[in-house]
């Protein structure tokens, strides 16, 4: 179970399979090394989901400050696979394209009326 769980970085089953040999009474240092596997796994796969939702959060507000700042963080933090980081890249280049249009519109129509 430690195994499976392990490979599927999920966090709540991963909890339970650390539990499971205490409970039973089992003891071996492959399981000892499965559980300190585990708990450096569990931090890696929380410091993702926040760094995704930080993400999300940048993106859902559309701010090109924290959209830089979210993707600054997570490439600080190796976490360049992230699917969200790849959105949050995208987001911020057709936020930056479209403030470069706006700014362009502007200027036309100032010259317009002067």
């Amino acid at each position: 179970m430690l195994e499976r769980a392990l490979s599927r970085r999920d966090e709540l089953m991963i909890n339970r399979a650390m539990v499971l040999p205490a409970l039973f009474g089992v003891t071996s240092k492959l399981i000892k090394v499965y559980i300190s596997s585990a708990k450096k796994l569990i931090l890696e796969v929380l410091a993702e989901a926040h760094c995704a939702n930080e993400l999300k959060e940048a993106m859902l507000i559309g701010s090109v400050p924290l959209l830089k700042d979210a993707i600054k963080r997570a490439e600080e933090s190796k976490m360049v696979y992230l699917p969200e980081l790849r959105d949050a890249k995208r987001a911020l280049r057709e936020a930056l394209h479209l403030r470069n249009i706006v700014t362009s519109i502007q200027t036309v129509l100032v010259k317009c009326v002067t």
